[in-house]
């Protein structure tokens, strides 16, 4: 498969809000050269609790230059693996509180397959290689 496309990996304080990105913006020009026709997005929000114990917020921590090459080395690897056309990722440094969203995937394909299996590799991988901390804030802490 080709590895050209389009890759952005940007760390964001705090939440991320709806309509942040830069990928979204560029959906209608990569459909006409490029023939998308999914655009998938996952949204990884914080949960109540971890663990068993009610949380609050979770604070994240980056080392911003190898957490930035790590996630557009996956990006590379995941383009050229799977074929897909664009992908966005946002992750979130500093507090989040619970019920935000910390983590935002965006992945333009041709088809939904392709689309699906470029995401869920991209999550397994970033889970694993890139150094990304989060530290619970439990409720009566903070």
């Amino acid at each position: 498969m080709s590895g050209a496309g389009v890759i952005s990996f940007e760390l964001v304080d705090g939440p991320i809000e709806a309509g942040q990105g830069r990928v979204a913006a560029s959906v209608d020009a990569l459909g006409e050269a490029n023939e998308v026709g999914a655009v998938l997005e996952f949204c990884g929000v914080v949960r109540r609790s971890e663990r068993g114990r009610a949380l609050v917020a979770l604070d994240y921590e980056a080392y911003p230059p190898m957490t930035q090459n790590e996630g557009v080395r996956i990006a590379q690897d995941i383009l050229e693996e799977t074929g897909v056309r664009a992908i966005e990722v946002l992750h979130s440094v500093g507090r989040v509180p619970v019920g935000a969203c910390s983590f935002l995937l965006r992945v333009q394909s041709a088809h939904r397959a392709e689309g699906l299996r470029a995401a869920s590799a991209y999550i397994e991988r970033m889970k694993q290689e890139v150094p990304l901390w989060k530290l619970p804030v439990w409720a009566g802490d903070a």
